[in-house]
This record gives structure tokens, C-alpha cells and sequence, in this order.
């Protein structure tokens, strides 16, 4: 019973990236450990994903961060806006937030991809602007993780990253994720292309790797005890 009822949220959950009014968007809030609201992740959806101001944004934060990504390309709006409406919109299993702070603004954005009834993996994560705290990205990501574990409920979350991507690794250490696998990266370069491959004879090889991390809902929860206190409809 369980199972069904955490399938049909996850159904329901994508189904919300079909919305186009705005005033209906789905939308996560973020809390930090007092219970103080302090941003909110909304789901882009088909309204959202036609806002060319956001559009403009998403392209500027993933040019500025290319060389942190697999696939490495020269970012424009009229591509960024392809990949909203023809990948994450209609894909079955992936989500895509953008964070706002309270004031309105658009400040970074949030994935999920790899989406069953039992887990999902944290991709795409950009602080697109400077902050005034640097622990707003932990709490969104932990707002985001409190949603797939308790109200989906996930039993495991994974990420990517580049061992040479230092900050990032940090922080997800310190919500508990542990490196599960190292996987060998090459590089290959085409004209208007650079990929990274993995555990390939073909490219060139690099200096750093590509770490698969995980993290368990029990890990979790050990880390952080005051997420059910503190989001607790998502473990309603």
C-alpha cells in the first residue's frame, strides 16, 4: 500500500510540470534549521519554462559553470529553451527548480533526474548569484532531499561530480552523501564539443575522475534530526 501511494505521488508530482498558470506552480519552500522560511524551489513547468528572463538566466549560470559538466558546448537561450520544453517537460522521469529567494529573484537552480518509486538523483545544482549566506544552497538541497525521502519516499538519493570540484564536494558531504564509486573519465574533443566519457579507450585521459555519491533516507535523518520537525508534511 506504501508503494502505491508514494507511485501515485510521484505521478502527481511530474504531472505538475504540464501546468501553465502561475499562481497553480508547484512549489517546494525552504526552511533553515529554526523553521524560518528563506527561499522556495519551484517546478518549472510550461509556463515557466516560456519565461525568457529565466530562460536568459539559466543560460548565463550554465556557460559561466560549463567546464563542471559532462557535455561542454558554447550555452544560448534558443538551446536552454529547447532543452526545457523538449527534455525536462516531457521526460518521465526528471524534475527542474529554480530558486527564488523570498524578495522574488531568481538565484540558482535544482534538478532531479533519474526519477523511479524508489530514488532519484540531484543533478543540474547552480548558485547562479553570489549570496549573502553560503549555506542557502545546503538548505535548499536538504528542503529538496526532505521531499524525496519523506513525501515520495525515496530510500536512496545518488549525485555526480567532479573530484576536482572541491566546494561542491564539501557541501555534499556535509548532508551526508559518501562516495559510493570513482568512475575514470577521457576527454574528447569535437568542434563545437568537448565531452567527458566515462571508463572509455577512447579521449585523452585526465587528471581528475567523475564520483557517484549516495545517500540513504536513514543517513540522512541521522544528519539532520530537525527535518521532520521542521517539513513535517513531508513525512505525513
Amino acid at each position: 500500500m506504501a508503494d502505491d501511494v508514494h507511485t501515485t505521488r510521484l505521478m502527481a508530482a511530474l504531472a505538475c510540470k504540464s501546468n501553465e498558470i502561475p499562481k497553480q506552480r508547484f512549489v517546494i519552500p525552504v526552511f533553515d534549521r529554526e523553521g524560518k522560511l528563506i527561499a522556495t524551489l519551484a517546478c518549472v513547468d510550461r509556463e515557466l519554462a516560456s519565461d525568457m528572463e529565466i530562460v536568459a538566466d539559466l543560460t548565463a549560470w550554465r556557460q559561466r559553470y560549463m567546464h563542471y559538466f559532462l557535455t561542454q558546448f558554447e550555452a544560448t537561450v534558443s538551446r536552454t529553451k529547447e532543452w526545457l520544453e523538449n527534455i525536462v517537460i516531457p521526460s518521465p522521469d526528471r524534475m527542474f527548480f529554480i530558486i527564488y529567494l523570498t524578495t522574488g529573484e531568481a538565484i540558482g537552480n535544482f534538478g532531479i533526474c533519474k526519477m523511479t518509486a524508489f530514488s532519484g538523483e540531484l543533478d543540474n545544482i547552480i548558485r547562479g548569484k553570489k549570496l549573502d549566506t553560503s549555506e542557502l544552497i545546503y538548505y535548499c538541497a536538504l528542503s529538496l532531499l526532505s521531499w524525496m525521502f519523506g513525501h515520495l519516499g525515496y530510500l536512496t538519493s545518488s549525485l555526480h561530480v567532479f573530484s576536482n570540484n572541491q566546494p561542491a564536494i564539501r557541501l555534499y558531504l556535509s548532508i551526508g552523501f559518501s562516495v559510493l564509486n570513482i568512475i575514470q573519465l577521457t576527454r574528447r574533443s569535437l568542434p563545437d564539443l568537448t565531452e567527458y566519457l566515462l571508463n572509455s579507450s577512447e579521449g585523452e585521459l585526465v587528471d581528475f575522475n567523475y564520483l557517484e555519491m549516495e545517500l540513504s533516507r536513514e543517513i540522512f535523518l541521522d544528519f539532520h534530526p530537525w527535518i521532520r520537525s521542521v517539513y513535517k508534511s513531508d513525512w505525513q
